[in-house]
């Protein structure tokens, strides 16, 4: 037979804040971590951005915006923004022509020289040594 057991009492733990509520707290309060220095686009500028670029270049646009040049290309590349292709320059058709190569100056080489016969070099008089240098040195112990 089987003892009688008793089920221990359980309690009731106090209402947690969930993940979700604390991240959500969070949210509202923290503002949207940017890099520093770098002001975001408001939705008056992106709306301005998508109509001007249509039919004016990205520097014209920055001028108006008071931006940069590259940080309008980089948003408009975010943006998936196109120009219609009534608006896009055609690129001018370049003609392949060469150029004539530099005309080189033609410089004449030196003449090699010729062998002139040399005068043979004087001959010097051998002196006659005394005995005291004829006489071989002294080795040293």
């Amino acid at each position: 037979m089987r003892k009688a057991t008793r089920k221990k009492p359980t309690r009731k733990a106090a209402p947690r804040k969930t993940t979700r509520k604390v991240a959500a707290k969070r949210k509202t309060v923290r503002k949207k971590a940017g890099r520093p220095g770098v002001k975001p686009w408001s939705a008056a500028e992106l709306s301005m951005l998508k109509k001007a670029y249509k039919t004016e270049t990205a520097t014209a646009v920055a001028k108006k915006l008071r931006r940069t040049v590259s940080s309008v290309k980089a948003k408009i590349r975010v943006l998936g923004i196109s120009k219609p292709k009534s608006a896009r320059k055609a690129a001018p058709k370049r003609k392949v022509t060469r150029k004539a190569a530099p005309k080189r100056k033609v410089t004449r080489r030196a003449k090699p020289k010729k062998a002139v016969a040399r005068k043979p070099a004087r001959k010097t008089v051998a002196k006659k040594k005394t005995a005291a240098e004829r006489k071989p040195a002294r080795k040293r112990r």
